[in-house]
């Protein structure tokens, strides 16, 4: 099967890197024959309006984790692909240019929903939104909303309107997966998972890997929560984190629940899926603190332990 838009290069060509040695044939169409005096008409050989494969959506190069090809059922909106490449052009580019627009309000909302719908995510402490946004990683802010987006966005009928541009379930940003894809882009993309253990890295990577598997691709979600935990064990030997740990307890708090959370979602993406148990040594971790406890610690650091490692 050829699938082009009328003109080279076909998506077969683009995926075998022959783009530019495409060339497009077109079938042979004969007209029927017709019973007049001069006789039947020849056949002639015209060149069809539009291919009735038009309809079929073409993939872009991907240029991300995934190839095009192997799992052929995805829904092309969900695959993991630049941008830059992408049918659906967003006036965002990045997670960089993004976050500055949103609203904070919206941000809060955002986390309020996830909380409610997923107790398992269990590390944010709202205040910080309102004091220290400006500190949080754009990576995380983006799969806050990735999430929301996904699970709990603006419906008909409901409080808020399903057309608000930033949540609103008929918006170009929620019905083109914008954040997933810009929070995917900047973590491996730019391999931010493999300069140095972040928190809010893994904590984004905890997110997006429940985004995935609301999407049916568990095997994306169990890479996603792998990475997430293994960046979070990491941490136990990264200095620069441990030595700010060490006189914060909120933030040594903030990655025992992270390490919690994780184990929870842990048991979730592997259940009933053949898959081993990412987090296996957890007997002698600490328990997080009761809700009470939790925001105490945050209530007695100071502000800059709001500022997390980037």
């Amino acid at each position: 099967k050829c699938v082009h838009k009328n003109q080279p290069p076909c998506s077969y060509c683009v995926n075998k890197g022959l783009a530019h040695e495409c060339v497009l044939s077109y079938p042979v169409v004969k007209s029927k024959k017709k019973a007049d005096s001069n006789g039947p008409s020849q056949g002639n050989v015209k060149k069809p309006k539009g291919s009735y494969r038009e309809s079929s959506p073409i993939a872009p190069p991907m240029d991300a984790i995934f190839t095009p090809g192997i799992r052929p059922t995805i829904d092309p909106k969900l695959r993991i692909q630049s941008l830059k490449n992408n049918v659906h052009i967003s006036s965002q580019s990045s997670v960089y240019e993004l976050v500055p627009q949103l609203p904070r309000q919206m941000i809060r909302v955002a986390i309020e929903r996830i909380s409610s719908c997923f107790p398992e995510l269990n590390f944010f402490y709202m205040p910080t939104i309102d004091q220290a946004l400006e500190q949080f990683n754009p990576v995380l802010l983006t799969a806050i909303m990735a999430h929301a987006a996904f699970f709990t966005p603006f419906k008909v009928g409901g409080a808020q309107s399903p057309t608000d541009q930033w949540l609103g379930s008929q918006s170009f940003l929620v019905q083109n997966y914008v954040y997933e894809k810009l929070a995917l882009e900047a973590i491996f993309n730019d391999y931010t998972f493999l300069l140095r253990p972040d928190l809010e890295v893994a904590q984004a990577l905890l997110l997006l890997s429940i985004v995935k598997w609301g999407h049916n691709e568990y095997y994306a979600a169990w890479m996603l929560h792998g990475s997430a935990v293994r960046m979070i064990q990491a941490l136990e030997f990264d200095e620069h984190f441990q030595s700010r740990a060490k006189y914060s307890p909120f933030l040594q708090e903030l990655k025992v629940r992270t390490f919690w959370c994780a184990f929870c979602l842990d048991r979730i993406i592997s259940t009933g899926e053949n898959r081993c148990f990412i987090v296996s040594e957890y007997e002698n971790m600490t328990l997080p603190k009761s809700d009470r406890d939790f925001i105490k610690s945050a209530m007695e650091s100071p502000m800059n332990d709001f500022e997390l490692p980037q």
